[in-house]
């Protein structure tokens, strides 16, 4: 679901992510703050496979503040599926979200550019104005 609105706030990746090398099951979280639906800051062991991700993609991008830009946000409903490294099958595990970062003009969003990247967390905790909202 690409988001309305601005986005904002902390998600705390326990999953699996994106990296400018592939992918990968994280052992410990990667913390993305969000601020104005951008991701502005970056925080922990493996903070640096996002960053060196999101600025390979920057350097060749026409618009590079287009790169960081929260796409959309999903959840994982498949009670067959199970975390692989692969976020593009994990966001479908059951108990899992996801938060898709970059391109969402090719599923009805309005940021276009060369990148898109699904990040997933597990047991995930959404507030919605300041109320959870429960998948």
């Amino acid at each position: 679901i690409p988001p309305s609105g601005d986005v904002n706030g902390r998600i705390v990746l326990d999953g699996s992510i994106k990296t400018k090398d592939g992918s990968k099951i994280l052992n410990d979280p990667v913390i993305l703050t969000i601020e104005d639906s951008s991701i502005t800051n970056v925080e922990g062991p493996d903070a640096h496979l996002l960053i060196e991700l999101f600025s390979q993609y920057e350097e060749r991008a026409q618009f590079p503040e287009r790169i960081r830009k929260v796409a959309q946000v999903g959840f994982g409903i498949n009670p067959n599926a199970v975390l692989m490294g692969l976020p593009v099958l994990d966001q479908k595990t059951f108990g899992t979200a996801y938060i898709g970062i970059g391109s969402n003009y090719w599923f009805g969003g309005d940021n276009k550019t060369i990148f898109h990247g699904d990040f997933v967390f597990k047991n995930p905790r959404l507030f919605i104005d300041g109320v959870e909202f429960r998948p």
